[in-house]
């Protein structure tokens, strides 16, 4: 009967991954690129923003005119390097590369840029539930984490934006499957070097997909030093190292990566002068208040139990109730007390906190329930099954809380909150999924009186996922990469572009706006939007086209007879997305 159990599971596993994609596929490229996405289609087309290596286009010194086919002219390696330099810090280098050949073989459109982050979203659910069956060996916590994983709202907005992140989640929890793998066969004498390769390729994949990925390593050596304080594990680990460690330094010393810690020293100075002269939610100065306010936001999206917290309600005193609260019921669970006046003072606690959070609304109340009883299951786990009585409860607990202390430090050491993003440690968000259903399911066991209280929690969240995809959707998510004042409308320049070939004659001209840019604080006409524009026009057409320096947002095509014709107005940032 045991394969038949299996059999079930695979069935539930494949529904959730067809389901996974429907999710992620679904409005996918509905709304037009922005913000960092911008960056991704520039870098992975070898093209650099404002036009520094297209000097026989868009910024010909000698001409004001260009047409696609020299803008679509022949990039090579150096502007590769050249691009990622000046725009991307010199960061997400293996998937920009890799995006620039799924371009070439799929064409460029929204839905290939953003496709790459779909197949990992998706492939994402499966790695998941491996990970947990082979590591926890447990089928049934396997399939709770991967549904976890199916409807995370995050995730699921995550698959949907042409970056790195996706890509990273899945090569984070890779690698971490082959570290463990590793261990095992180390213990029991086996052949460990093909998983010795398999961690040391994903762990380079990883910090070459974003460097502060190194984090995650950091985390694993902790483990190591915790449970296999012994020669063979330690040189094996520093061994596999050696491969990321190099990569990371080759890329660095590269053209491409050589000036990321420039860049990211001028804009700490930039964001440390924002902070002190127009602070705004999620950028201020670095001081304890503030870094606890911003911190706040990062935790609501790395658990899904409470994720949608800060951005429905205003949590803060429910917050420091339902700590006080949870807390206080787990020292009287595990006080002297007599069973009946633990049950009594629970039942006391737990209708008090529910009828506090729900005067001020129904999701005001389930979100303080959940996030006292992740408190509340934290505590109770770990007085009673031990921190460190299971070793992969330890990694996860590890991987999902130190991450957070990481964004401080970042802070503190930056002087401003900026980095204090979901984005910068969300590679930890498939443990932390795990480390809620290990939680839950525990104190579900336990049985007690308040179990009610944890059902309706659990129901009542699973609604404002509902809600929370649907806002994706509408494009009013929460801040889990970027958010907008209104939802973006399809690609504008996709549409511009589709205009230009549909209406202009051979010997018209398209004339774009531009907007002032700096350089080195020298300013120039952007060309931003021409660029654009160009990346959704054939590479064969050769319509005239050049840049009016006094139009800040109309595009204008204009005939040989003296006529203009208004192709598009960008109305400021409205419809170009910053």
């Amino acid at each position: 009967m045991n394969w038949l159990r299996r059999l079930d599971h695979r069935i539930i596993l494949g529904f959730l991954l067809l389901v996974g994609f429907a999710l992620r596929f679904h409005g996918i490229d509905k709304f037009g690129i922005a913000g960092d996405e911008k960056f991704s289609l520039f870098v992975s087309q070898f093209v650099t923003l404002e036009g520094n290596n297209q000097r026989d286009s868009v910024r010909k010194p000698d001409s004001p005119y260009f047409t696609a086919k020299e803008f679509w002219s022949e990039k090579d390696i150096d502007d590769f390097y050249d691009a990622i330099a000046r725009i991307d810090t010199g960061n997400g280098a293996f998937f920009k590369y890799l995006l620039h050949w799924w371009t070439k073989i799929f064409g460029l459109s929204d839905l290939s840029l953003r496709f790459i982050s779909l197949l990992f979203g998706v492939g994402l659910i499966f790695l998941t539930y491996r990970f947990t069956s082979v590591h926890f060996e447990d089928l049934q916590l396997a399939l709770i984490v991967a549904s976890l994983v199916t409807f995370s709202p995050l995730l699921i907005s995550f698959s949907q934006v042409a970056r790195n992140y996706s890509m990273l989640f899945f090569f984070a929890l890779l690698s971490t499957h082959y570290f463990l793998s590793l261990l095992k066969a180390l213990a029991k004498a086996q052949s460990w070097w093909l998983y010795a390769l398999a961690y040391a390729l994903t762990a380079a994949v990883c910090v070459l997909n974003h460097i502060s990925s190194f984090t995650l390593f950091f985390f694993h050596f902790c483990f190591l030093l915790i449970y296999y304080r012994n020669l063979k594990s330690l040189l094996a680990f520093s061994l596999t190292m050696v491969l990321p460690v190099l990569a990371a330094a080759a890329w660095l010393l590269s053209p491409g990566g050589r000036y990321m810690f420039e860049y990211v020293g001028h804009s700490v100075d930039t964001y440390n002068q924002m902070a002190e002269n127009n602070p705004y939610e999620f950028l201020s100065t670095a001081t304890p208040s503030h870094i606890l306010l911003q911190l706040r936001h990062v935790l609501a999206n790395m658990f899904i139990n409470i994720d949608g917290f800060y951005t429905m309600v205003d949590g803060k005193k429910l917050g420091i109730a339902a700590l006080f609260a949870f807390v206080l019921a787990g020292f009287i669970y595990n006080g002297k007390l007599k069973t009946k006046f633990k049950h009594v003072l629970a039942v006391l606690l737990f209708s008090g906190i529910t009828l506090l959070g729900f005067q001020n609304g129904p999701a005001v109340g389930i979100f303080t329930l959940n996030l006292g009883f992740l408190l509340l299951g934290s505590y109770l786990y770990i007085t009673k099954q031990g921190f460190f009585a299971s070793q992969n409860f330890t990694l996860i607990g590890i991987i999902s809380t130190l991450p957070l202390l990481f964004l401080i430090l970042f802070s503190l050491k930056d002087g401003n909150t900026f980095r204090i993003h979901t984005r910068y440690a969300a590679y930890a968000y498939v443990f932390c999924l795990l480390y809620v259903a290990i939680v839950y399911r525990y104190i579900l066991g336990l049985n007690r009186s308040w179990t009610i209280w944890l059902k309706l929690a659990i129901a009542g969240q699973a609604l404002l996922i509902l809600v929370l995809i649907a806002q994706i959707y509408q494009d009013t998510q929460p801040r889990y990469f970027s958010e907008y004042t209104e939802p973006r409308t399809a690609n504008p320049y996709n549409s511009l572009a589709e205009k230009i070939v549909e209406m202009a004659a051979p010997s018209d001209t398209v004339v774009y706006p531009s907007l002032t840019t700096y350089d080195h604080g020298q300013a120039m006409a952007s060309v931003v939007d021409a660029q654009l524009t160009n990346f959704y026009l054939p590479k064969d057409n050769e319509l005239w086209q050049r840049i009016d320096k006094n139009e800040p947002n109309k595009v204008y095509l204009y005939h040989a007879d003296g006529r203009k014709t208004l192709l598009f107005d960008f109305m400021g940032e409205k419809y170009r997305f910053p």
